[in-house]
């Protein structure tokens, strides 16, 4: 028999088993209690919070043959065993991601007017509905303006703003809100438990912590944790398998900077290096022991700690750094988690940010400070480290340059190229195929999706068009040789027309056209005189 995954197999078979989302669970349970249920929903929340399993869970609901006094399905009636192994007909799930057009929408129209062939109720499930083409939403529209009877709807997405307001208007929202990560605890120790599997909570503690409110990604986490560790899962299995370093490295590389010994520090930097940890953990995890050296000392309450354990060590380190320091150190560590996400000099950003740290700690006594001045391997490290820090500076500097360097001068290509052939119902023609483009961008190139989605085409001739970025900066990242390429194979896969990919953006874009005004007027006057 195929494996099943933990969260397949502990998916919520009735609301109870829901973790989180009191509200909602309130709100659906008295409806369905009450017999007062909408036609539609729209659910919302980053992923792996409950929004497909809630969306099921009303479904069988609503078909239960024997519900409970308080809404509950019964578990056992014909109807819902058809939902538990997924034969039940009038449940129908469907993916915008990869059904997101206009045809696919003209279908559920054909189909709702169908009776339900084994329950009351026809129950759409539409994930990632923000998906869907501008034809597609207006089709839906039409559905959910007048629905039939035994029809309901149960949209979901994680980004409800690239949903038409006609659509949200239409329905009954729900906002599902990230799990804490003590709920997450409880539900795995529940799963742990029953499955008889030995993990420690320190892992458990950790998962939860690395899920950030999603549970799905946190059985994901254990199942693969499990599947690494066999007999026992300790929170040395989880840090190795993400990449993580562990607590207690993190914690001596704290005491290592209190101390003062940057030499030390830099080894440890090495060390992280050489074993093929993620920088970026690293960073997260120093902020977060931070964090907690800042909480505890302003609260003394351990149970407002997310990432360091109450040990000795921790206590001393407490004990030895000022409140203003620890401030100051986190401000450091949240700019240095900045830069790396562009910097291609991990190791150099580290290295420098955690001199700076040293230097604050330091700063806290003339006595200290004193110290590290008549240590001459110090000032040999600190020079060494000062070198690397203008280097990573100059580097950063030179690749902003470059950037700038290589755009292209878009205005001429615009005023030049495409402005003289440009046609209104080119650019209108494309406007309607514009969010199919996106689609298409998304199921390819996640990133280069999030880069345009506040863009809009503004100007199209029959080999050009131009796509207008809100700011020079988005407009910047998003012009790279790839990122054309993708966005041309789009346009031609979507319209069957090639077509040259120029960007713009609003300074930009209004001289341009003021510019172009001004021409045309001047074109004027010539021919009258």
């Amino acid at each position: 028999m195929a494996y099943t995954a933990l969260y397949r197999l502990y998916r919520p078979s009735d609301f109870e088993d829901l973790v989180g989302q009191e509200h909602i669970k309130k709100t659906v349970k008295n409806a369905l209690q009450r017999q007062k249920f909408a036609h539609a929903y729209l659910f919302t929340g980053p992923r792996g919070t409950g929004k497909t399993s809630t969306a099921k869970l009303i479904g069988k609901a609503v078909n239960c043959l024997s519900p409970t006094e308080n809404g509950e399905p019964c578990n056992e009636c014909d109807n819902c065993l058809a939902v538990k192994e997924g034969t039940m007909n009038d449940i129908v799930e469907i993916d915008a991601a990869s059904n997101n057009g206009v045809d696919e929408i003209r279908n559920i129209r054909e189909q709702v007017h169908f009776s339900p062939s084994q329950g009351k109720y026809k129950v759409y499930i539409i994930d990632e509905v923000h998906m869907l083409s501008m034809g597609a939403f207006n089709a839906l529209l039409k559905t959910l303006e007048e629905p039939p009877a035994h029809i309901i709807f149960i949209l979901a997405t994680t980004e409800p703003h690239k949903i038409p307001l006609t659509i949200i208007s239409r329905c009954q929202r729900f906002d599902f809100r990230r799990i804490s990560p003590s709920a997450i605890v409880e539900r795995m120790k529940y799963i742990v438990k029953d499955q008889n599997l030995q993990v420690d909570d320190e892992a458990l503690q950790l998962i939860a912590s690395i899920a950030q409110g999603g549970m799905r990604d946190a059985l994901s986490l254990l199942d693969q944790s499990i599947s690494y560790a066999a007999d026992q899962v300790n929170a040395e299995d989880v840090t190795t398998i993400i990449g993580k370093t562990s607590i207690r490295f993190v914690g001596n590389v704290v005491e290592l900077i209190e101390k003062g010994d940057i030499s030390a520090v830099i080894e440890q930097v090495d060390e992280i290096i050489e074993q093929g940890k993620e920088p970026e953990y690293f960073i997260e995890d120093l902020i977060g022991y931070y964090r907690d050296v800042l909480l505890f000392k302003t609260t003394n309450n351990p149970t407002h700690l997310n990432t360091a354990v109450v040990d000795d060590q921790f206590k001393s380190i407490v004990y030895h750094l000022e409140q203003s320091t620890v401030q100051s150190m986190i401000a450091e560590l949240l700019d240095c988690q900045t830069t790396l996400k562009w910097s291609k000099q991990a190791k150099t950003s580290i290295e420098v940010t955690l001199v700076r740290l040293i230097d604050l700690k330091g700063n806290e006594s003339d006595n200290n400070k004193q110290q590290e001045a008549n240590n001459p391997i110090t000032e040999m490290l600190i020079e060494q480290v000062s070198s690397l820090r203008e280097e990573f500076r100059r580097m950063k500097n030179t690749t902003q340059t470059n950037q700038i360097k290589e755009l292209p001068d878009t205005a001429k290509i615009i005023k030049e190229k495409i402005l003289p052939s440009a046609s209104k119902p080119y650019v209108e023609f494309l406007k309607g195929k514009y969010n199919r483009v996106l689609s298409y961008l998304g199921t390819k190139n996640e990133g280069l999706f999030r880069m345009l989605s506040k863009t809009q085409p503004v100007l199209c001739s029959r080999t050009h068009v131009v796509i207008y970025f809100n700011e020079r900066h988005a407009m910047e990242t998003a012009y790279d040789e790839d990122n054309i390429h993708f966005i041309e194979k789009a346009i031609d896969e979507v319209i069957g027309q090639p077509l040259k990919v120029v960007f713009t953006e609003s300074q930009e874009w209004i001289k341009i056209t003021e510019d172009y005004k001004k021409m045309i007027q001047q074109q004027k006057e010539r021919k009258q005189a």
